[in-house]
Formats: structure tokens, C-alpha cells, sequence
């Protein structure tokens, strides 16, 4: 006699084939959880020790983070953003998102590291903001 025992584990569906032999199959969870996703960036402004990196992101952001790595020459900001699962409409939405440094920007350069992530160097430099005096 052959029975067929379907459970949850960890959001994924499991069934099991039991008699005569024992089979498995593991199929792949809907979209249930956020996803995290490396974001590119525009632009930035600074003020004392505070980055704000502005970015176009998704309209169903729930937050984001900004990691920083800070060198003598140059600064690195990756923007990881979290979105909700589920379908989400392609409207693009003006973020920003802050982090604040060790040490002054000075005249040190800032970089968008997820242009970095895509193995390139150049082009990944951004400008600053242009703020009204």
C-alpha cells in the first residue's frame, strides 16, 4: 500500500511517497518572504560626518540600509534595500538613506558599491548633490 504524506517545512512544500520505497520532492515556496536586493545610486550630499545617498527605488521598499566602507581616498556606500513579497507595481520612487562616517568626507571621493559589485571601477564615482545656497 502506497500513501502520500504532505507537510511544510521551512516554506517549502514536502511530499513523500511511502510504500514500496521512499521518494522525495521538495518544490520551491511562493514569494512569501521580502527579498534583499543591492541597489544602485545617483547622487549624495554631505553634511558634518552624515552621507544621504539618494536612489530610485522600488514602491514596495519596506527599508533600506546603507553599509559604508571608508578608505584614505575614497568612500564605498552600498545601498541593500528590502522589498515585500508578493507583486509589486514598477513605479520608481525617490529614496534616500543616510549613514554616517568615522571621519569628515574632506575631499575624499564616494563610491556606489553596487556598481563596484559588477566588477567595474569606472563610472561607479558619484557626484554630490547640488543643494540651493
Amino acid at each position: 500500500m502506497r500513501a502520500v504524506v504532505v507537510f511544510v517545512l521551512g516554506g517549502a512544500v514536502v511530499i513523500a511517497l511511502v510504500g514500496g520505497g521512499a521518494y522525495l520532492l521538495t518544490l520551491e515556496p511562493e514569494e512569501d518572504e521580502p527579498r534583499v536586493a543591492t541597489t544602485g545610486w545617483d547622487r549624495y550630499d554631505a553634511r558634518g560626518r552624515v552621507l544621504r545617498v539618494h536612489y530610485l527605488g522600488s514602491s514596495c521598499q519596506e527599508k533600506a540600509v546603507a553599509e559604508v566602507e571608508e578608505r584614505p581616498r575614497r568612500v564605498v556606500v552600498t545601498v541593500r534595500a528590502t522589498v515585500a513579497p508578493g507583486r509589486c507595481a514598477r513605479a520608481a520612487v525617490p529614496r534616500t538613506v543616510s549613514v554616517r562616517l568615522e571621519a569628515p568626507l574632506g575631499d575624499r571621493s564616494v563610491h556606489d558599491g553596487a556598481c563596484l559589485q559588477d566588477g567595474s571601477a569606472r563610472g561607479c564615482e558619484r557626484p554630490r548633490r547640488r543643494t540651493a545656497a
